[in-house]
């Protein structure tokens, strides 16, 4: 699911470009291969053709030309309704995705996903929204151990450990968080400085605006992760 933001974006665009190349003068050379591959019996656009049928979303007629754009937004806006009433109703209903359902506040991409060239980088941000992680609110799903029992081993907080224990309350971390609110308190961010909770701290922190304080948040939580692996080796070992 976390994707859909930009499966959305992509389908907005080929539809765009679809229409582009539908629009195209007859003698180019574009729409004479356009044309070509529309006949060849491999047609990469029957699919997403297909896909706009069954959604019952019609392109505005190429011959229009003068009212092509507005009915090319229509055909855009109708197709991605459908996609995103979808997708909220996935959301609610998997269990998995409470805190991305918490922390997503819009259907467009955010802003690290764009922005943080390091892919590396961005996963640790992705990982805590998707709950792809190796804490044991997560790990408990596959071991069938009820969600009351995935309580924290690397602290006596006696609390589940989830998302918001393990970014805003485990001792284990204190340090690293020290540190990490004190750069956000002198960045003077008024959303930063209004969070008087660990919940509003989770979502400000898992839905970072800028590029210093996605920077801050990815790098708070490497630290975090490969510390605590290094704790569970230490227990294990």
């Amino acid at each position: 699911m976390g994707n859909a933001p930009l499966r959305t974006y992509a389908t907005s665009q080929i539809i765009k470009f679809y229409q582009r190349l539908k629009l195209g003068s007859e003698n180019s050379l574009v729409q004479d291969v356009f044309k070509a591959i529309c006949e060849n019996s491999f047609n990469p656009f029957s699919r997403f053709l297909s896909l706009l049928d069954d959604c019952k979303v019609k392109l505005p007629n190429p011959r229009e030309r003068k009212s092509i754009k507005t009915q090319t937004q229509k055909s855009i806006a109708a197709l991605l309704d459908m996609m995103y009433d979808h997708w909220d109703q996935e959301i609610l209903l998997n269990k998995k995705l409470q805190i991305f359902n918490i922390v997503k506040d819009s259907h467009d991409p955010d802003f690290y996903i764009f922005n943080i060239d390091d892919r590396y980088a961005r996963k640790y941000i992705a990982s805590m929204r998707l709950s792809t992680h190796p804490l044991r609110i997560e790990v408990g799903r596959y071991n069938r151990t009820l969600r009351e029992n995935r309580l924290c081993q690397f602290c006596n907080m006696n609390e589940i450990e989830d998302e918001l224990h393990f970014i805003t309350s485990c001792t284990l971390y204190s340090d690293y968080r020290e540190i990490l609110y004190q750069e956000l308190n002198d960045l003077g961010n008024p959303m930063w400085l209004g969070c008087n909770s660990n919940e509003k701290k989770l979502c400000y922190l898992l839905q970072p605006k800028d590029m210093h304080t996605s920077k801050l948040i990815m790098k708070y939580i490497r630290s975090c992760l490969d510390y605590r692996n290094n704790q569970t080796q230490l227990v294990y070992n």
